[in-house]
């Protein structure tokens, strides 16, 4: 095991010097784009807010395979970078580039069909904003469009590791939402029509930024090369077992957003989607990491290095938990007084809200490292028809939960039960497929991650209960949740990681 961590160092050391770029992004994203949302808003108000989530959401339903492709995408660039096979690189992106285009037009067609029914005639939308909310639908539909055809530029740049491009990219955008949530405020018109239409050219301007770059770039950018048949063939055969993945994400998603405005007013679309923005800013951290590290773990598997693909698959796992354990125990804790200060109002489901997606994101932080590593072999058919039809199970569920007169918020309580069952799918799968050690992956990655959360939870409860609310206290349990979180994390891996720890951090020391 020491000889594997050993050599799996290099990697991990790219991948940690890799995230902290990304975490120089996130940091200053996350501050703007909270601060964004707070500005929305306030100039859209509660409700209007509420039905431009409700109606952008409608296209997670049809946008199932963006991110079926996306993964896909990745998966195949990615790979011929680590194999050193570059000879047809460029008609590879030529084609996946083109299957997207055409995938991109016949999912505008279905979106079309489905969304104008539902925004006009299931949702419930006050007939004074109906036609604002049709605007934001049809934004909303070429956004997607957008999103869709970038997908093979973005896994260019991944392939490649130019994260620091994402580092820009992300700056600008939440710049230019920032500049956008200003006109709201002196705009005299419809502010829901605006904002739609401003995110429509924030979106038009990240494509036209990809193409002049991936162009200058990589040598393998090329949209004019032709369409191989048998690469488009590849590419959608993998796909396809990937839909059910990517659909499962979209209805529990998007679906239940639908349904919950089916059953309840747009102040609980609104409740859900402040959710979703701290939840966001949480999996961003670990989302920063994960981005470095899949790379990594897709070269690795086609150089034929297994066991340094799994100490990344574990690490990844590890670290991914400590990351979002970091953020969201204070925010557990302390939800109410941070949503004071960011907000001010809100509606009164949103603390409850807040604490179930957390804890969420908590469970699915283990699952995309070993999601990478099962994508980079190739054997995803089994796999994705058991762990993505369970989670299909997450819609009706929570759909017949609602029939039966149950709270808006049993729908994340749903979606935590359903995600701790993958998780154990999951497990199963890493050694069907992968051959790693289902035992280990149990005892060091979540058994050392349950002791490290519950320790820390323990301790950082005790203080509160001798504290008054106030600034001071969530300054407090904020610190005393990082240090708890990285001196168990550190207390509860193997000898041979600590070892290793001990031993970049001396190195670290000793160049200072």
């Amino acid at each position: 095991m020491e000889d594997k961590i050993v050599r799996s160092m290099p990697k991990i050391k790219k991948v940690a010097s890799n995230t902290i770029l990304l975490y120089i992004r996130m940091l200053f994203v996350m501050g703007v784009s909270l601060f964004t949302s707070r500005i929305n808003i306030q100039a859209l108000g509660l409700e209007d807010y509420g039905l431009f989530n409700i109606v952008a959401g409608i296209i997670g339903l049809v946008t199932f395979l963006n991110s079926a492709l996306g993964t896909s995408s990745s998966r195949f660039i990615t790979i011929t970078l680590g194999r050193g096979d570059i000879s047809d690189s460029k008609l590879l992106f030529s084609t996946i580039y083109k299957v997207h285009f055409l995938l991109g037009v016949i999912v505008m067609f279905i979106a079309e069909i489905i969304g104008i029914y539902l925004v006009n005639e299931v949702l419930s939308i006050p007939a004074n904003r109906l036609f604002a909310c049709n605007v934001i639908f049809q934004c909303s539909i070429v956004i997607m469009f957008i999103n869709l055809i970038n997908i093979p530029m973005t896994a260019s740049i991944i392939a490649h590791e130019r994260f620091n491009i994402f580092a820009y990219i992300g700056i600008y955008e939440v710049i230019a939402k920032l500049l956008s949530s200003y006109l709201l405020f002196v705009w005299l018109y419809d502010k829901l029509i605006l904002w739609g239409v401003l995110n429509l050219l924030i979106s038009i301007s990240l494509c036209v930024f990809y193409l002049l770059y991936g162009k200058k770039r990589f040598d393998e950018f090329s949209i004019k090369e032709g369409f191989d048949k048998v690469i488009a063939r590849q590419i959608t055969s993998f796909s396809f077992w990937n839909l059910l993945g990517s659909l499962s994400i979209a209805l529990k998603n998007s679906g239940v957003n639908i349904v919950l405005n089916i059953f309840f007013c747009p102040l609980v679309n609104a409740a859900n989607a402040i959710a979703y923005q701290v939840n966001k800013a949480i999996t961003n951290f670990s989302a920063n990491f994960t981005t470095a590290i899949n790379p990594q773990i897709f070269k690795t598997f086609a150089q034929g290095k297994y066991q340094e693909t799994e100490t990344l698959v574990h690490w990844g796992g590890k670290l991914s938990f400590l990351l979002v354990a970091i953020l969201g125990l204070p925010l557990i804790l302390e939800i109410e007084y941070v949503l004071n200060i960011w907000l001010k109002e809100y509606p009164v489901y949103t603390p409850t809200f807040c604490k179930l997606i957390i804890i969420l994101s908590w469970i699915e932080s283990f699952n995309y490292s070993i999601g990478t590593a099962i994508q980079a072999s190739g054997k995803i058919k089994a796999y994705q028809l058991i762990v993505s039809g369970l989670s299909l199970f997450n819609l009706p569920l929570t759909y017949c939960a609602f029939k039966l007169g149950a709270n808006s918020f049993v729908a994340l309580e749903i979606a935590i039960g359903i995600s701790i069952i993958t998780l154990i799918a999951r497990i199963f799968f890493i050694k069907k497929i992968l051959g790693f050690s289902r035992v280990f992956y149990l005892k060091n990655v979540l058994g050392s991650s349950f002791l490290m959360i519950v320790t820390a939870l323990l301790i950082c409860l005790f203080m509160q209960s001798n504290m008054e609310k106030s600034l001071s206290r969530f300054i407090f349990i904020s610190f005393l949740s990082t240090i708890c979180n990285l001196l168990f994390f550190y207390l509860f891996i193997d000898k041979e990681y600590k070892t290793q720890i001990k031993s970049m951090l001396i190195k670290r020391i000793k160049r200072i």
